[in-house]
């Protein structure tokens, strides 16, 4: 009768010990899930987004620039609608990017980026509409006085984009090593 007992206590114990182990599983592959999770659906793609928005916002300089030394009228067209095309894209992107930003100091920085591509945006449209003005300028002084406040509104807007640029950069930056955090805290979790 005491070796029964014996065997009974000891797959009692056993029992109790693996119950104990699947309970410490479970939690532990929760932790790593909502870390993982993390990485997947929120950091990943803002990363990318980011990263999209600055290639966007290149592109808006360069047809901004075109738009700029553009003398056909057709070619006004078709870079002013590219430039609002462009223009979408980034509002879109913003928009996508403060959807899964929760980071309080990442979405300062998103939020400082928002109100800069703002102002990218605003000198973008007066280079647009100074150089339509100078094409429509019929007075060699009004054409020259046009394409001088082009050429400032230009330099201004490089400006603003090399600014956009760096903030931007500064997100994705955050954000990857937010990325790192999440994976350390997953590896962590695993052990």
């Amino acid at each position: 009768m005491k070796l029964t007992h014996q065997l009974v206590a000891g797959f009692g114990v056993i029992t109790i010990f693996v119950i104990i182990s699947g309970i410490t599983g479970i939690l532990a592959t929760d932790a790593i899930n909502s870390k993982v999770e993390t990485l997947t659906r929120i950091t990943t793609p803002t990363v990318q987004i980011v990263d999209d928005m600055i290639i966007t916002l290149a592109q808006m300089n360069r047809v901004v620039q075109e738009f700029a030394a553009e003398d056909n009228e057709n070619g006004l067209g078709n870079l002013r609608s590219e430039f609002d095309s462009l223009g979408q894209r980034m509002s879109n992107d913003q928009r996508e990017a403060l959807k899964l930003i929760d980071e309080e100091n990442v979405l300062a920085n998103m939020q400082t980026a928002e109100r800069k591509y703002s102002i990218f945006k605003e000198k973008a449209i007066k280079v647009l509409d100074a150089r339509r003005s100078e094409l429509a300028a019929e007075e060699k002084n009004e054409q020259q006085r046009y394409k001088s406040v082009k050429e400032a509104l230009l330099k201004q807007l490089n400006d603003e984009a090399k600014e956009l640029t760096l903030i931007l950069n500064e997100v994705a930056t955050r954000v990857n090593t937010l990325n790192k955090k999440a994976d350390e805290e997953s590896r962590a979790a695993l052990h």
